[in-house]
């Protein structure tokens, strides 16, 4: 079962190596971008859309572990609540009244 798995992963990354390969060959002209009086000369389109790329999935991931951490503080307060009341309800239960 292992190796039919790993076998699996490998076919999708060499899917996805020729695909990456394809889209480098089919966007090889070279382009100007401009921006606040800055230019980058001559640069291949593929090198400029793989680079936007990679920063988009940068920002996404720090973006998930900003909020992860969050809810993790949320989730920590909120056991520590819950481990409070829950304190407080077995003192009620054991108390005599």
């Amino acid at each position: 079962m292992k190796i039919l798995k790993l076998i699996g992963w490998l076919a999708i990354f060499v899917i996805l190596l020729l695909a990456g390969v394809e889209f480098i060959g089919a966007n090889q002209q070279e382009i100007t971008i401009s921006f606040l009086d800055y230019s980058l000369e001559q640069i291949k389109l593929s090198v400029v859309l793989i680079a936007v790329f990679i920063v988009g999935a940068i920002m996404g991931l720090i973006s998930a572990v900003v909020l992860l951490v969050l809810l993790q503080v949320k989730n920590k307060q909120l056991k520590s609540k819950l481990k409070r009341r829950d304190d407080e309800i077995q003192k009620l239960r054991t108390s005599s009244l």
